[in-house]
């Protein structure tokens, strides 16, 4: 069977609420309805997915503005990992960019998260700076 490409549903609260709950459910830090909603004003914003049976396999969420934009995040699944979703949603996304005029997509990733590396280095993508976190440092 195979898996359709779609915009993820957030036209009302319940479907926001569901769709946080599929993204926050490995995140260390939740994303709140506030900022998904403050998401949705900027110029580029896209949640998108592939999805089989109306199940979402893989969505991602892209936002920004002129001619740039961000990867906030994207997850696969658990059962559907290791099969290239992440790195077609990406590229279909991109393609859905170039038609707006974006010419630059940042990503925020984990060095030391070797799929996550390996997925960017993958697409292409160019190591820009090293960004140090300081858990639990209220900054």
């Amino acid at each position: 069977m195979g898996m359709e490409f779609a915009s993820v549903p957030l036209a009302d609260e319940l479907s926001q609420n569901a769709f946080l709950q599929r993204i926050n459910a490995h995140r260390i830090q939740p994303i709140t309805r506030d900022y998904l909603q403050l998401w949705q004003q900027q110029q580029h914003f896209m949640a998108l997915g592939f999805y089989r049976g109306g199940q979402p396999m893989c969505e991602c969420v892209i936002t920004g503005a002129n001619a740039n934009a961000t990867l906030l995040m994207i997850y696969t699944r658990s059962d559907m990992r290791r099969q290239g979703l992440a790195r077609q949603l990406i590229g279909a996304a991109s393609a859905l960019l170039r038609e707006r005029g974006v010419t630059m997509m940042y990503t925020h990733i984990f060095r030391r998260n070797i799929p996550q590396t390996a997925m960017m280095n993958r697409l292409g993508g160019v190591f820009v700076r090293t960004v140090t976190c300081l858990p639990g440092m209220d900054l």
